[in-house]
């Protein structure tokens, strides 16, 4: 949840019940610190990445981008000789080095992890 609500950048972030969060400062008199909250940079991150996610068709915008580097990068593995297929929802994706579809997790694991994590190291760097 954290990078989610830094708009990508690392945040400290923590929830509970009303009586309990009450308690934390400034309603409360316990005092929380930790390195990576409240952190300005990743605060108006997110506030102007959750801006931009407001606007009229940003999601859409989004999937059409997504689609298109997911393409792309099953396109260049398959020409490669790589069996590989994935998929994406708006802006999260993922891969599976193996013939497709993945439905499930039975289908899953038959992927080549080793492949994959050669594959995840290399993109690394």
């Amino acid at each position: 949840m954290g990078k989610v609500i830094g708009g990508g950048l690392p945040v400290g972030a923590y929830g509970g019940r009303r009586d309990i969060m009450e308690m934390v400062a400034p309603a409360g008199p316990m005092y929380q610190a930790g390195t990576l909250s409240g952190n300005p940079l990743a605060m108006i991150s997110g506030i102007k990445t959750l801006e931009r996610l407001k606007a009229p068709g940003s999601y859409e915008h989004l999937d059409k981008i997504t689609g298109r580097l997911i393409s792309g990068i099953l396109d260049a593995a398959r020409e490669h000789g790589h069996a590989v297929c994935g998929g994406h929802i708006s802006g999260m994706f993922g891969f599976f080095f193996c013939e497709g579809p993945v439905t499930c997790f039975a289908d899953a694991t038959k992927s080549d992890t080793e492949k994959f994590a050669k594959w995840h190291r290399k993109m690394l760097e």
